[in-house]
């Protein structure tokens, strides 16, 4: 592989190994796999509201008003 391949964002591999040590530096090795398991639950919800997003009406999105046309007025005008 070529190193614009390997490269994530203009980062190379030295620059993500650095990233990496001081990562383990400040959160050390026994809170590095809470680190993941949050951040694997994180991910796993944001995943399903995705799905309950996808799942809900489009309509229900575009509704500014009353569903019911009869008790809603046309813009300016009062109900005689």
């Amino acid at each position: 592989m070529s190193e614009s391949m390997l490269a994530i964002g203009g980062l190379g591999t030295p620059e993500l190994l650095v990233i990496a040590v001081v990562i383990f530096l400040l959160f050390g090795a026994t809170r590095l796999p809470q680190l993941a398991k949050a951040l694997g639950q994180s991910k796993k919800a944001f995943k399903e509201g995705l799905d309950e997003g996808e799942q809900e009406s489009p309509a229900e999105y575009l509704s500014f008003g009353p569903s019911d046309s009869s008790e809603s007025e046309p813009y300016g005008q009062q109900p005689a």
